[in-house]
């Protein structure tokens, strides 16, 4: 199958946006949905972020999975410049195993040796086999070290 891999800027945003509702909602936005208006300005400005990566794989005229990834370097050690953390990635189910996410990942690796990360990490549940055995493919090793994943959500105001 063929497919491209592109940066998200404000100039595909909308694309990209429709891909994340589908992720969401399990479906396609309907004609009425598509039609609301889209006021991007906040996103525009995140967006703009040097530290954000994001890339979409695209078939035809639609993308079909992404990686999210954010580069956090480490102030005052020029010894250890920061890694980049994959946030998200993902595909839709139809285009699972058929390079997709693979290439997502590799392309942000690419990004990140270009801005000077010594690496790479992420998290990923220990029962998701497939995303086990995609991380294992790029090089990625379980570290085991015991750590866990925790978040904390802001209230919505």
């Amino acid at each position: 199958m063929d497919f491209t891999i592109e940066k998200i800027d404000k100039d595909n945003y909308f694309m990209f946006e429709d891909l994340t509702f589908i992720r969401k909602n399990g479906r396609e936005k309907t004609a009425e949905e598509l039609a609301l208006s889209r006021k991007y300005v906040e996103t525009f400005k995140t967006l703009a972020n040097e530290n954000l990566h994001i890339f979409a794989a695209k078939v035809g005229n639609k993308f079909v999975g992404y990686v999210s990834a954010v580069y956090i370097p480490k102030v005052g050690s020029p010894k250890f410049p920061g890694y980049f953390f994959i946030d998200e990635l993902w595909t839709r189910p139809e285009y699972r195993r058929l390079g997709i996410a693979f290439s997502l990942m590799m392309r942000a690796e690419e990004a990140s040796r270009k801005a000077g990360a010594i690496g790479m990490r992420l998290y990923t549940g220990d029962d998701n086999i497939s995303a086990l055995a995609l991380y294992r493919k790029c090089g990625y090793k379980n570290l085991g070290s015991g750590a866990v994943f925790m978040e904390k959500e802001w209230d919505k105001v």
